[in-house]
């Protein structure tokens, strides 16, 4: 589990910066950067709770 949320953190660190194309702000977003934005927010939280799981193992 601890590698499946390496994997899934970075995917989501990168995504955050690849669909935010470095615009900052909700309000200046379109629909897909927001859609994007979300799941790779979820994708970097999924990521910290898959290796803390790891952790207690």
């Amino acid at each position: 589990m601890k590698y499946a949320g390496i994997v899934a953190l970075v995917v989501g660190t990168v995504g955050l910066a690849v669909t935010t194309r470095g615009v900052r702000g909700w309000e200046n977003w379109t629909g897909r950067q927001k859609k994007g934005m979300s799941l790779s927010a979820f994708l970097f939280f999924l990521g910290i709770v898959l290796m803390n799981l790891g952790k207690s193992g």
